[in-house]
């Protein structure tokens, strides 16, 4: 998702001063733009001069007002352009020598304020305002979370990816499926459909451990994420006593190496991998594993 583009047309123009506050300076290449702050009931534009032919050199900044309806606070950017230069007219913006904008193209200012090109070096800047969204009841029962919008200016909220097995063996998919699957192997419980991790995957290992063979028990709970497989092992049928090596090698815990960490949280084992925020536990008789919507939703496959 893309910032929005903001384009506003005047209805009425008037020319007028402005009362600055906050004062803020960003530079860009050469040139260098002054902001400042005002509260009114208009959105005030700035335009870079340029007349016909004539040679220009300083600064020669110019406000325009155009009024709208309504009362909210934004904000003005008065252009100072530095450079001598022979001055055309273009339908552009031209920030400075490396910056120029087409018109209705907008782009980042900084303190989540957009700014967009109307035409002829006319820049209209407008703050965005966030409005706090309804905070929503996940089915899987987790409490949902705050997550940053791509603007990196509003968020959103999302329900983590939740899911659990437990017993001989019972499921509760992400999607709130709830199962039972008896089988005596290996089976995927998460991984990608379309690859965005190298090497990433969860898995268990079942087999059956009564003599009828209707019943399974977890064997081994195995995570994969690139050069590293970390293997949660029981070390006893039915037991909480388990062993953890990564590459076939026993590790002492906590542990942790190029990007995951694996420690003990009660009676569980708990492998995390921070970059991609999500968490495996497993105790030799239950596990489960959550991972952020925002990363893997609607992208999962297994028996998760």
């Amino acid at each position: 998702m893309s910032p929005p583009s903001v384009s506003t047309v005047p209805s009425t123009v008037t020319t007028s001063g402005t009362t600055p506050t906050k004062p803020f300076t960003t530079t860009s290449g050469t040139t260098s733009s002054s902001f400042s702050t005002v509260t009114a009931t208009t959105i005030t534009t700035s335009e870079i001069v340029s007349s016909g032919s004539a040679s220009t050199s300083g600064t020669t900044p110019v406000s325009s007002t155009v009024t709208v309806s309504g009362s909210s606070t934004y904000s003005t950017i008065t252009t100072l352009s530095t450079l001598s230069s022979t001055a055309s007219s273009s339908p552009n913006c031209t920030i400075s020598p490396n910056e120029t904008y087409a018109p209705g193209e907008s782009w980042w200012l900084c303190d989540c304020i957009n700014a967009t090109c109307l035409e002829n070096n006319t820049v209209v800047i407008v703050p965005i305002i966030c409005e706090p969204p309804p905070k929503p009841t996940c089915s899987n029962g987790l409490a949902p979370v705050q997550v940053i919008d791509d603007n990196q200016c509003c968020w959103h909220w999302e329900c983590d990816c939740y899911c659990t097995g437990w017993g001989d063996p019972h499921y509760l998919t992400f999607d709130g499926l709830y199962y039972s699957y008896q089988g005596n192997c290996t089976y995927v419980l998460v991984e990608e459909i379309e690859k965005t991790v190298d090497n990433f995957g969860v898995y268990i290992d079942n087999y059956h451990c009564d003599a009828r063979d209707v019943v399974s028990c977890p064997r081994a709970l195995i995570v994969r994420h690139e050069t590293q497989e970390v293997r949660i092992v029981t070390v006893k049928p039915n037991t909480l006593e388990v062993e953890v090596t990564v590459n076939k090698q026993a590790v002492a815990l906590p542990y942790k190496k190029f990007g995951l960490r694996i420690y003990e949280s009660g009676i569980n084992r708990v492998v995390e991998i921070p970059e991609l925020k999500m968490n495996v536990t497993f105790n030799g008789l239950s596990f489960s594993i959550r991972m952020p919507y925002s990363l893997f939703g609607n992208n999962t496959q297994g028996q998760c």
